[in-house]
Formats: C-alpha cells, sequence, structure tokens
C-alpha cells in the first residue's frame, strides 16, 4: 500500500472484491505515515481497503500503529481477533507471527548465509505465503514457505530472484508442497 494512492487501491480492491477475488493487502509502512500530510490517501480509506481485506501482511511496525500491540504475535492475534482471516505480520530478522481465528504461532526466520540485502524480502515472503495459500497449504505451512522465499531473498542484491532460487527455497522449507501440474 505503500507506492499507490489508496483512493486507487480502494476501486481496484472492490472491483476485484466484487468479482470473487479473496483481497491480500500488504502493509509496508504505519497507517499515519501513509494517512499523515505526506501520505498517499485519508484514514477512511485505509479503513475502507482493510475492511476489504482477507489476507493481512503488515510490518511489524504497522501492526504495532494498528493495534497498539508491540510484540508481533500480540499484534497478529489482535489483528486476527478484529475478524482479519489470516494475519502475517513480518518482524525481519525474527521471522514472523502468523494468526488466523484459531491459531497463532510464531515462524522462525530461516538462517541464512549471509545476509546482503533486504530489498524485497517482506514482497518476497507475502508471495511465498499466498503461493502457500493458493496450493492448499495451511497458513502456518504457507508463511514457513513465505520464511524460505524471504530467507532466500536476503542472500542476493537487489528484489529479483537469483539464478536457482526455487531450488535453495524448497531446501530450506521442508513442509508439503502442491506443485502445478
Amino acid at each position: 500500500l505503500a507506492q499507490m494512492p489508496l483512493a486507487a487501491v480502494e476501486t481496484a480492491l472492490r472491483l476485484a472484491s466484487k468479482g470473487g477475488a479473496r483481497i491480500a493487502v500488504d502493509v509496508d509502512l504505519p497507517p499515519s505515515q501513509m494517512t499523515g500530510k505526506a501520505g498517499i490517501g485519508t484514514k477512511a480509506e485505509l479503513a475502507r481497503i482493510l475492511n476489504l481485506t482477507a489476507i493481512l501482511n503488515p510490518t511489524l511496525a504497522a501492526a504495532a500503529e494498528l493495534t497498539g500491540r508491540g510484540g508481533a504475535l500480540a499484534a497478529a492475534r489482535a489483528l486476527a481477533a478484529r475478524g482479519f482471516p489470516v494475519v502475517a505480520v513480518t518482524d525481519g530478522a525474527r521471522g514472523a507471527a502468523l494468526a488466523t481465528g484459531r491459531h497463532a504461532c510464531r515462524i522462525p526466520a530461516f538462517r541464512i548465509r549471509r545476509a546482503v540485502d533486504a530489498t524485497g524480502a517482506g514482497d518476497a515472503f507475502f508471495g511465498g505465503l499466498l503461493a502457500g495459500l493458493s496450493r492448499g497449504l495451511s497458513p502456518a505451512d504457507a508463511a514457513r514457505l513465505g520464511s524460505a522465499c524471504g530467507s532466500v531473498c536476503v542472500e542476493t542484491v537487489g528484489a529479483f530472484p537469483p539464478p536457482g532460487a526455487l531450488g535453495r527455497i524448497l531446501s530450506r522449507y521442508h513442509g508439503p508442497w502442491v506443485p502445478r501440474g
């Protein structure tokens, strides 16, 4: 949400929702930065976007501001209690916290050889989470897949997958996998 006007995002998500899409939103910045004077929209627009959201992936800073809770797991639980079916709060090198209406857990970060560049790691996590969910993985397994994706991302400069990235991701992620045939 941090790079597009919230009014445009809201319009697109309303159209997608009317078409039956399950809405997934990545909140990179604390709401006060998105809706402040130099922001990209209003608090009301952000609230309407969040009301459409089924899968919410805020950073720890954004989740803390949305909930008033300081820890990733506490914030994820608080957001799930508000009715978000799946919440994954990213917490950098500490991994992520996942909460659904019935379950909450920490998703540890994978050990990496050497962190080179964190650019795109949160997006890689979210992509892995969404890929896992779309293939029928449980939210926890999907989040572990997302963590593996993020861990591979930080080992390379830039936000593009390095050669052999899928093999490296799957060597770290040992949960169920449902490949598309």
